[in-house]
């Protein structure tokens, strides 16, 4: 048994259509809200209110879903 297959030619476009601004942004992003966890640093501990774990938590998995668009 024969089998073709015909492949089609896709282009950057296809994933990113606004080019290289759109993973600029996605980056500048990333960035920001790393600095937004990082600033977090001097207030972890035992102590650490319930209000702001769960906000350092909403944090990083918007880090997370911002991750995947790179």
């Amino acid at each position: 048994m024969t089998t073709s297959s015909t492949s089609t030619r896709w282009s950057l476009q296809d994933i990113l259509p606004d080019g290289m601004a759109q993973i600029q942004d996605v980056l500048d992003r990333v960035e920001t809200c790393v600095q937004t966890i990082e600033s977090y640093r001097a207030e972890l501990s035992d102590d650490l209110s319930l209000a702001k774990f769960l906000d350092l938590l909403h944090k990083v998995e918007s880090l997370h879903e911002l991750a995947t668009q790179v």
